[in-house]
């Protein structure tokens, strides 16, 4: 069974950017929408590349280097 048929397809946000990441301790997650929305939930999944603004905001002493390849 693939990742996104564990949720409702309404759950599932595709196209929207993320601007900013609130970690709430022992809770959720907010994510702060470029169009001005803050969507909470228990989980956030960002496909957002080698420099992502969701890693950087909540884990600013990781600094990944580049291997050399691409998918």
């Amino acid at each position: 069974m693939k990742l996104h048929q564990q949720f409702d397809a309404s759950d599932i946000m595709t196209g929207s950017k993320v601007v900013a990441v609130k970690d709430i301790p022992g809770k959720n997650v907010v994510a702060c929408l470029e169009d001005g929305r803050e969507v909470e939930g228990s989980m956030l999944i960002a496909a957002d590349g080698i420099n992502s603004l969701v890693r950087g905001q909540l884990f600013p002493d990781v600094h990944p280097e580049p291997c050399g390849y691409e998918y």
